[in-house]
């Protein structure tokens, strides 16, 4: 999901921002044993530690409010603009 592209995308050094909340399936899962190298957990304590370690390589996380969005008018910049 997002939090997973979110920590790869900041650990490349991508500039990574990720909008919405942190409600979903994972945060009422109360047993998690299909993910690699994460033994007896649970779906809160997966999303808390993936969350910071995005964090700590520069992620940034946003609550839901976005009130337009864009594309810069050179497609060759590839600029996508967001405002919340």
């Amino acid at each position: 999901g997002g939090l997973t592209a979110a920590l790869f995308g900041a650990r490349a050094g991508l500039d990574v921002i990720v909008l919405g909340s942190e409600t979903g399936l994972l945060s009422e899962t109360q047993h998690l044993d299909n993910f690699p190298s994460y033994v007896n957990g649970n779906g809160p304590e997966w999303l808390q530690v993936t969350k910071q370690q995005a964090i700590q390589f520069g992620a940034q996380f946003a609550t839901p409010g976005v009130l337009a969005t864009g594309i810069h008018s050179r497609p060759k910049d590839k600029i996508f603009a967001l405002t919340t």
